[in-house]
């Protein structure tokens, strides 16, 4: 398959923006393969990484790399992170489709424990047991600084993060509709493992200086929901004609409200 691998455009040299490019080399490629263009242009975007049905999965402009963690059958976007590369990232809300196992996320774990009973974003959550320890997919680099964080169910005990051979110590956060927000940060470790007895959900892990925003989406609809780098949440209603109908902040509260009506036109 051709996927897009780079992004350029024509610059401009001369003293006004106006000044056509006098003499401009054409593009070829050459006896090794290697696609030669002309000097003007410079690099605006790069595309880094792909899944295995071609999901973009890295991307890169001139200020910012962007990993995203992407549900491999619909392709939508289940995280976005600026700041970090995609191996450096792990995100999940346990809302699996069908077939699906919990490498496209970046984190291990068993999606038999997945219920549909309990969950603070999205319509599931984990149930998390002391057997099933949920662990990265690959190394991470141990010179870099991470935070991991997650939501946990009030009502839970035992919950363990563990860096390395390194205990952490978590800080809570606020408490929101039974749930209450957990997180910590750790360097020099190439793991880390969570683990415990509580239901979990909004299990995030990335670089300290980057940046996370989360979402859940309804299947043949759109976004439901959406939790931003501070975790705060954003809920969307449709009606039954698959409308946007509310928009709700993480308190439940009403903040935006559509209204539909058809108009009749006489001839």
């Amino acid at each position: 398959f051709i996927v897009k691998d780079k992004d350029y455009a024509l610059k401009f040299n001369n003293s006004t923006i106006y000044e056509d490019v006098i003499s401009v080399t054409p593009s070829t490629i050459n006896s090794s393969g290697v696609f030669v263009y002309d000097s003007h242009y410079e690099q605006l975007n790069a595309y880094n990484r792909y899944d295995a049905v071609n999901n973009l999965l890295e991307a890169a402009d001139r200020k910012n790399t962007s990993g995203f963690i992407r549900e491999p059958n619909t392709g939508n976007v289940w995280a976005k992170v600026v700041n970090s590369t995609y191996s450096n990232v792990a995100y999940s809300s346990f809302e699996h489709g069908p077939g699906t196992t919990s490498a496209f996320t970046n984190w291990n774990y068993s999606i038999a424990n997945i219920i549909s009973t309990s969950y603070q974003n999205g319509t599931r959550g984990f149930n998390l047991t002391g057997s099933s320890p949920i662990t990265p997919v690959a190394a991470l680099s141990s010179s870099q600084k991470y935070k991991i964080s997650l939501w946990r169910k009030i009502g839970g005990s035992n919950l363990t993060l563990i860096a390395g051979s390194t205990t952490l110590t978590p800080r809570l956060g606020p408490q929101r509709n039974g749930w209450q927000y957990i997180e910590a940060t750790f360097t020099g470790a190439t793991s880390v493992q969570v683990s415990g007895s509580y239901i979990i959900d909004e299990l995030r892990l990335y670089p300290q200086n980057a940046r996370m925003t989360s979402y859940v989406y309804k299947d043949g609809v759109g976004p439901i929901s959406q939790c931003d780098e501070n975790n705060q949440n954003t809920f969307w209603e449709y009606d039954e004609f698959n409308r946007l109908k509310l928009t709700r902040d993480q308190d439940g509260n009403i903040i935006i409200k559509n209204e539909y009506k058809y108009q009749h036109i006489q001839n």
